[in-house]
């Protein structure tokens, strides 16, 4: 008689589960959700990184509203996956060996979940196109429209507006950058080493013959275009200043040799508030990105391109930009500010400017004296130091050599014209006004330059000592 074996299988006791370890598993679980919870709000997931910033244009509450909308979708679809997964892990959980019933194919089931993406995909699509084109078509015929010209370089941002001039073109220009003569109205209005805007191409006077212009085409990265007579001409003023306290920070500097830290300060663009603005984006190196977090919107700076970025700016106030694409080494400290003001404001600041402009319109003649010996007009020291605290070195070389900007060492231009170049700016030089680096300070500055020695190469530079 054969006895049978009652001990259970391996099998069966693997399949039987504990009360006490399932309570157990429970918890441990539901302690596993909740950190997961408390890291996502300690990261900061939930709340204001969730969502862009208040926008402060009308195109960037455009954008935050299809933000929301976009979110909205997305939410619901997690919430619906989320609430299936947990049904299906409870409602079918193991709760023996026994299988349940089989499913292979569900026609209604598959409709339904092809169905509702395409429906949410298809109204995602309709309301992002409209947007879209709404954001980056052109303002309507007769709406008032403010230009400022951005250009981008290693590692800095300038800012130009335009000052209309009683002058237009008396020939035409055609795209070849070697069609460089061009006949004007009124030759009296221009002057050499001076840049001017036709369109969005910037053209620099090299020599003025009666009503005659001869002109390096395309500067400031702008693109060559065709020009027919009677075009209108403006004046290019550079209106890129610097921020006097800590909203504008670029970046804290420690001179190695005695410790001390010292702030350089970032480059501000001022907007009008309520008028729609034309931002013309060039690049004179590489591809850079204009970008402030607020206007929720930003476009790329591309060399031999200018590019259209369209804002209305709706509030007024002091704003942070930044550099939104890798362009190497210093790509960190390539900020901006962005200074909103009520547009009655802006007016009488663009007036200020321009007519500051023309007062010095005249560019400084070079003169063949001895420059004075750095002992004597200023402290070579400390003139070093200015120089690359106020980063200099980013566009001239750390000897003055010269790259994105011309050559510096060696300069036989007068301490007063070179003052006049830090506080009225000629090309795409920043200004400085003297709050920031004062006479004497341009004086040091002068007397390090004289120190150095003369490249073998010489970077020549539009009016700029």
């Amino acid at each position: 008689m054969t006895m049978q074996h009652t001990t259970p299988n391996l099998r069966t006791r693997m399949l039987k589960r504990s009360p006490r370890r399932t309570a157990l598993r429970w918890r441990i679980s539901a302690v596993v959700a909740l950190i997961g919870g408390l890291l996502l709000l300690s990261t900061g997931l939930v709340g204001a990184q969730a969502f862009p910033p208040d926008a402060i244009s009308e195109e960037g509450a455009d954008i935050r509203d299809l933000y929301l909308i976009v979110f909205a979708f997305a939410a619901v679809v997690f919430i619906a996956v989320e609430v299936g997964i947990v049904w299906l892990a409870l409602k079918y959980r193991r709760r023996n060996d026994d299988l349940p019933p089989q499913i292979h194919g569900n026609h209604k089931v598959e409709i339904v979940w092809t169905a509702i993406p395409t429906i949410i995909v298809a109204i995602l699509f309709a309301v992002s196109f409209v947007v879209l084109e709404d954001i980056e078509s052109a303002p309507g015929a007769g709406e008032p429209v403010e230009v400022i010209d951005v250009t981008g370089q290693q590692w800095a941002w300038s800012f130009s507006y335009a000052a209309a001039l009683d002058a237009t073109t008396a020939s035409a220009l055609t795209r070849d950058p070697r069609d460089t003569e061009l006949t004007v109205s009124d030759g009296s209005q221009f002057q050499p080493f001076t840049t001017y805007r036709i369109d969005i191409e910037h053209l620099r006077v090299d020599s003025v013959d009666g009503n005659v212009l001869t002109v390096t085409r395309g500067t400031n990265g702008t693109v060559v275009q065709a020009h027919a007579a009677g075009d209108a001409i403006l004046r290019i003023v550079n209106g890129t200043e610097f921020s006097a306290d800590d909203r504008g920070e670029l970046t804290d500097r420690e001179d190695p040799a005695t410790g001390a830290v010292s702030t350089a300060n970032t480059p501000i663009v001022t907007v009008p508030v309520g008028k729609t603005v034309r931002f013309n984006l060039s690049s004179l190196d590489v591809i850079h990105s204009f970008y402030a977090p607020q206007f929720l919107y930003k476009l790329d700076a591309v060399p031999g391109r200018t590019q259209a970025l369209w804002l209305k700016v709706t509030d007024a106030g002091f704003f942070q930009g930044q550099c939104a694409e890798f362009c190497g080494r210093e790509h960190a400290r390539m900020l901006f500010s962005v200074r909103a003001l009520p547009l009655d404001e802006y007016n009488d600041w663009i007036a200020a400017l321009t007519a500051n402009d023309a007062a010095t319109a005249e560019p400084p003649a070079a003169t063949t004296d001895t420059p004075p010996a750095g002992t004597g007009a200023g402290d070579p020291a400390r003139g070093q130091q200015v120089f690359f605290e106020n980063g200099c070195s980013a566009c001239h070389g750390d000897t003055g050599q010269g790259g994105i900007g011309p050559t510096l060492a060696q300069t036989r231009f007068t301490l007063e014209q070179v003052i006049n170049q830090y506080r009225s700016p000629r090309g795409v030089m920043p200004r400085f006004d003297e709050s920031l680096v004062p006479d004497e300070d341009v004086a040091n500055v002068l007397a390090w330059l004289a120190t150095l020695p003369l490249p073998d190469t010489i970077v020549p530079g539009e009016g700029t000592p």
